[in-house]
C-alpha cells in the first residue's frame, strides 16, 4: 500500500522541477540569452528529462525534445546505456546548431561539449547527489504528513467517543471509499481494529501467532490472550507498539522510513506520547542541517549564470 516516492501520473512533473532546478542552480547556459540545457537521466527511477532555457527552446522544442526522448527511450530498453546517452546528447547539439544563426557558434559548443566530458564525471556524481537529497526531501515531506496525522488522531481519540482512524495503521494510507483493488478494502478485526485488507493479511501471514498487531487480541478468536514475550518480529511489532495504536504507528513509521525516522526519534516520542510530533522532528531536522552546514558538506557550482525561466522540457520513462 506504501506509495512510491513519485507517483506516476506526477513523474513529468516533479522531474521537471528537478530538472530546471538543477539547471538554474548551476546555472547552465549565458545569463543574457538563457541558452542552458540539462539533460537529466535517473537509471534507478528509469526516467528521463530534458529541460531548456528560453533561448535554446527556440531551437530545442518541445516537440523535438519529445521525438528525442522517444529515440532514447528505444535504446535504454535495450540495455546500451553508452549508446542511448550519445545519441541524445549528439541529437540535442544537432537540433541547437541548425538554425544558421548558430553555425558559426557550432565549434564553440563541440568544445563546451568537450569540457562537459571531462568534467562531466565530477558533475554527474553531484547530480546524483542532488537527486538522492530530493527523494529524500519527499520522504521527509511523507513523514511530516503522516506525523501530523497521527497527532489529530492522537488528540481526537481524546475527545472523541468510538474515534475511527481513517488511516490503515500497518502501511498510514488512508483507507479510500468503494476501492477498486481488493487489498484496499477495509478489514476489521474482532477486537475492532480496522486495517487494509492487504495488509493484515500479510502480517498474520508472517506473524508467529493470529493476533491484532495493536492490542495483542485474537484476530478471530472468541477470547483475548497475551503476548508473552517481547521479541520483535519482522513485520517490527513489539510489547510496547502492542500497548497504545499511537505508539504502534510511530514504531511503523520508523520501520517504513528508516532513512529518516530514527529510532532514537521513536524512542523520544514514546517518552512523551502527549507532545508535537511534527514540532520535534522539525527542531531534529533543523539541528542535523546545522551539524551538516557546520562540516561544509554544502556546495554550490555555477556555468554561465543561466536559468531555466522561460523555457520548456519534456521527459518520459523507459
Amino acid at each position: 500500500m506504501r506509495s512510491a516516492d513519485v507517483k506516476s501520473g506526477d513523474r513529468d512533473l516533479e522531474f521537471g522541477r528537478l530538472a530546471r532546478a538543477i539547471l538554474d542552480k548551476w546555472g547552465v547556459g549565458s545569463q543574457a540569452c538563457n541558452n542552458g540545457v540539462l539533460f537529466l537521466v535517473s537509471f534507478e527511477d528509469r526516467y528521463m528529462y530534458i529541460a531548456t532555457g528560453k533561448g535554446a527552446a527556440e531551437r530545442l522544442t518541445n516537440s523535438r525534445i519529445d521525438s528525442i526522448v522517444g529515440s532514447t527511450r528505444k535504446l535504454l530498453r535495450q540495455k546500451d546505456d553508452d549508446k542511448a546517452i550519445l545519441f541524445a546528447v549528439q541529437s540535442i547539439a544537432e537540433s541547437l546548431s541548425k538554425e544558421p544563426t548558430w553555425v558559426d557558434s557550432l565549434w564553440q559548443f563541440a568544445s563546451n561539449l568537450f569540457f562537459f566530458a571531462i568534467v562531466g564525471g565530477g558533475f554527474l556524481f553531484t547530480g546524483m547527489l542532488m537527486v538522492q537529497s530530493w527523494k529524500k526531501s519527499r520522504r521527509v515531506k511523507d513523514v511530516r504528513g503522516k506525523l501530523k496525522k497521527i497527532q489529530d488522531e492522537r488528540d481526537k481519540s481524546r475527545d472523541v467517543p468510538n474515534f475511527s482512524s481513517p488511516s490503515c495503521p500497518i502501511c498510514l494510507e488512508d483507507f479510500t471509499e468503494e476501492p477498486q483493488v481488493e487489498r484496499l478494502k477495509k478489514q476489521s478485526l474482532r477486537c475492532g481494529h480496522t486495517f487494509h485488507s492487504g495488509c493484515i493479511e500479510d502480517w498474520l501471514r508472517t506473524s508467529a501467532r493470529q493476533t491484532c498487531p495493536i492490542c495483542q487480541q485474537n484476530a478471530f478468536g472468541d477470547s483475548p490472550t497475551e503476548r508473552k514475550d517481547g521479541s520483535q518480529g519482522q513485520n517490527g511489532d513489539s510489547t510496547v507498539a502492542g500497548a497504545y495504536p499511537v505508539h504502534f504507528r510511530l514504531r511503523r513509521l520508523h520501520y517504513l522510513y528508516p532513512d529518516v525516522v530514527a529510532q532514537t526519534h521513536v524512542d523520544g516520542w514514546l517518552r512523551d506520547p502527549y507532545c508535537d510530533f511534527v514540532g520535534e522532528y522539525d527542531a531534529l531536522l533543523a539541528r542535523s542541517q546545522n551539524h551538516n552546514g557546520r562540516n561544509g558538506s554544502s556546495s554550490s557550482y555555477s556555468f554561465g549564470g543561466g536559468s531555466s525561466s522561460g523555457g520548456g522540457g519534456g521527459g518520459g520513462g523507459w
